[in-house]
């Protein structure tokens, strides 16, 4: 009987070092994750403080500085969120600067990135600018479509506005 109980005893011991040895390999696992996470910078902080500064250069009329600390941010932007955000700032800096072609192009990107009523009419505005009206008339009517359908809420008050330019493209609403 002594012999059952000692084998008993070891076969117990066995489980319960098995399970100690899983619980150590998950919560080493669940550190070194931890680790690489936390080397991970966080763009999101970097962008933020870069948006800030190229708006401080933009208010002081340096709209070239402005647009390559902001082109410089783009290469680490990690998500789609901060990459609308900076194509959208490179965007307004080029349509200060009265580069038209160049804010368009940016205004597309940010558009590529999140169709909203902001880059739909900034799309639109700067085409407009650029005397791209095909292109203009195209993202007025997806305004006034978002507007009248309630997929832009928020901007009904915008609707005659957004007539406006509509006519002012040469189409109508």
């Amino acid at each position: 009987m002594p012999q059952i109980y000692v084998e008993k005893r070891i076969l117990d011991w066995q489980r319960i070092t098995g399970v100690a040895i899983a619980v150590l390999i998950v919560t080493a696992i669940v550190v070194f994750a931890a680790v690489l996470n936390a080397q991970k910078p966080d763009t999101k902080a970097a962008t933020k403080a870069i948006i800030l500064n190229a708006q401080d250069k933009a208010f002081s009329n340096d709209y070239d500085g402005a647009i390559t600390l902001l082109k410089a941010q783009l290469k680490s932007a990690s998500t789609d969120e901060e990459k609308l955000s900076i194509h959208t700032a490179i965007g307004s800096n080029y349509e200060s600067k009265k580069d038209f072609q160049s804010a368009l192009a940016e205004f597309k990107q940010s558009q590529a990135i999140a169709h909203t009523y902001g880059t739909d009419m900034s799309v639109a505005r700067a085409a407009e600018e650029a005397a791209d009206n095909a292109t203009a008339l195209a993202n007025y009517r997806l305004c006034y479509q978002g507007i009248k359908d309630g997929t832009y809420k928020g901007h009904y008050g915008d609707l005659s506005e957004v007539q406006v330019a509509i006519t002012r493209v040469g189409g109508t609403p």
